[in-house]
């Protein structure tokens, strides 16, 4: 594959994804890539820069003269910019020129992963005044690679409202924009969290949204394609924390060995030294073990039933909270669910088990102290796994990372507790 594409002239080669041609750039020595990479075009030389990877965007760059380097920047979104800037090491931030190294700075005011840095640049600042054959030479004349469904429209940089671009073909072309402009119903604010901003385009189904500041000025627009992104991030970032893992800024080949030791340490140390409360609690009974052996080997398929129940309800909630299916005052609402669900099934398990136990076993009360110790253990698993992470919701925590290692040192504390308090009675020890 390099020699093909060492060979290529560059019309073909820029007739390549910039996805594509980033991948294999990725796999090649320095010299080669760099090689490659100047036959491309400034604008698709720009979108390779967004998917190569931290190691191979860096390398290339140091190779690149400092004007070529900064000319390529001026081709991408913001965005996009952002997201390469902040990928630069310290000595490639410096081929920086003034304007981007300005333009960086100012992204970098707003909030993290806010709307303000997923803004598009290249959009259309029209005005209500303006006719529809002014509005088409404008668009030819503009940067602008992607239509948007509709355009908006500002007077002294305040939003006034929109129109549909298909009018733009239905109208007289003297007719002038505010004569057929909508009402903007739904806008961004800068500082908005990057999470609600996903939201709001899955709610209304919208292509692009604009986006003002604090003084309410129209300063740009995001385009779905970008909330893509965000979903996918997103939805990386809570698969990671229902495991006890910090999200990692590379992907895991190319993150090293110690960055992956530091992002999940943390809650293993936890997590074992939590489990020494369960250690304690179960020495406690050793006097039960000597009565009755067999109290022993349900143990691990108590405390595993237990954690599997919280989980699924810890879930469940966290979905619906990140898709606000589930709102802070659903709680009372949240529990009540729960409960009910949480009788049937511990109902069905129970007697599932209490039926195995006596055909194995052929003792009753081993079957009626085991069964019941379900019952609790699955009823508070999931009673806990439900409103935990409406309670780190509460606080400001992130549901996702916090509950799953608190509801498995929880439950496995409560279901010994609950199997030996049971047991004790049944067996009168």
């Amino acid at each position: 594959m390099k020699n093909i594409l060492l060979n290529m002239e560059s019309a073909e080669l820029n007739k390549l994804h910039p996805y594509d041609i980033a991948s294999q750039l990725e796999h090649l020595d320095e010299l080669d890539a760099f090689t490659i990479f100047n036959k491309l075009d400034g604008r698709i030389a720009a979108e390779v820069f967004v998917h190569l990877d931290k190691y191979s965007l860096n390398h290339l760059i140091e190779l690149q003269p400092t004007s070529q380097f900064n000319d390529y920047l001026n081709y991408l979104e913001l965005n996009d910019f952002f997201e390469v800037v902040n990928h630069l090491e310290p000595q490639n931030i410096e081929k920086l020129d003034a304007y981007h190294l300005e333009l960086y700075q100012s992204i970098s005011t707003y909030p993290k992963d806010s709307a303000g840095q997923l803004l598009s640049k290249h959009f259309l600042v029209l005005s209500p005044q303006n006719t529809i054959k002014e509005t088409i030479d404008l668009l030819r004349a503009s940067s602008i690679t992607q239509l948007d469904d509709r355009l908006f429209l500002s007077e002294n940089n305040k939003l006034v409202g929109e129109i549909n671009t298909k009018n733009l073909l239905l109208f007289p072309v003297e007719t002038k924009l505010i004569d057929f402009m909508e009402e903007t119903t739904i806008r961004l604010h800068a500082h908005m969290d990057k999470e609600e901003v996903a939201k709001i385009f899955s709610d209304y189904d919208f292509w692009v949204l604009p986006v003002v500041n604090n003084a309410n000025d129209f300063i740009g627009i995001i385009n779905v394609d970008d909330i893509l992104d965000i979903i996918t991030e997103e939805a990386d970032e809570d698969i990671l924390g229902m495991s006890g893992v910090s999200s990692l800024n590379d992907s895991y080949l190319e993150t090293s060995v110690l960055h992956h030791v530091k992002k999940r340490i943390g809650w293993l140390l936890a997590l074992m030294f939590s489990a020494t409360i369960t250690g304690a609690l179960i020495s406690q009974y050793d006097h039960a073990f000597e009565a009755v052996p067999l109290l022993v080997s349900f143990i691990p398929m108590l405390m595993d039933t237990g954690g599997n129940s919280g989980s699924q309800s810890s879930t469940l909630v966290i979905r619906g909270l990140a898709t606000h299916d589930i709102e802070l005052s659903d709680f009372l609402k949240v529990f009540i669910k729960e409960f009910r669900v949480s009788v049937v099934i511990s109902l069905i398990l129970a007697l599932a088990n209490a039926l195995r136990i006596y055909l194995v076993y052929g003792d009753l009360t081993i079957a009626v102290v085991v069964s019941s110790t379900l019952v609790f253990t699955v009823i508070v698993s999931k009673l806990i796994g439900a409103t935990l992470p409406l309670l780190a919701k509460k606080m400001n925590f992130d549901p996702a990372v916090m509950v799953s290692p608190v509801i498995t040192t929880v439950v496995d504390t409560w279901s010994i507790f609950i199997y030996f308090q049971i047991a004790m009675y049944f067996f009168n020890l």
